[in-house]
């Protein structure tokens, strides 16, 4: 039985992680990778996560804070919208009705940013709805998103 690296998201064998590999989940292959590209892609999936989570803390704020100042562009990019959402509705209950009510542009940064993917999933169409239903129609809301399954794109 093997170990799961977080970076490369393969299950590897045992002899594939070192001492300190095994602690973070980091294969060898993936610790040889330069640290700031590894950084990257672990602030990719903190950002995702956070939008998976039913509630984005105090203490991911702070990390979303320190993220918006990265070097990436696209991780700073997408910790600016999710720290956005984080400060208008950091409750996942009902987050994407509240936003297409209220902050219909911000939904559409997220749609744009592919944020909404890691919110929910449409899993029998696999499609998003289209953003004007939101706010229109209720039973969207009462039967499409119950089934959702949180994604992270890879």
């Amino acid at each position: 039985m093997g170990h799961y690296c977080s970076i490369c998201r393969r299950e590897r064998p045992n002899e594939q992680f070192s001492g300190k590999g095994h602690r973070i989940h980091v294969c060898k292959r993936c610790k040889a990778m330069p640290k700031s590209k590894r950084q990257v892609i672990e602030n990719l999936d903190d950002i995702f996560r956070f939008m998976r989570q039913s509630h984005i803390s105090e203490k991911n704020v702070a990390h979303l804070e320190q993220m918006v100042k990265s070097e990436n562009p696209q991780v700073a990019s997408l910790a600016a919208i999710v720290l956005k959402v984080a400060r208008v509705k950091p409750y996942k209950t009902r987050r994407l009705k509240f936003l297409a009510q209220r902050h219909p542009e911000l939904l559409q940064e997220l749609q744009d940013a592919g944020l909404v993917l890691a919110h929910s999933w449409d899993s029998e169409t696999a499609e998003l709805p289209d953003p004007d239903e939101f706010g229109r129609n209720r039973n969207l809301w009462r039967k499409g998103l119950g089934d959702t399954r949180p994604v992270c794109p890879r």
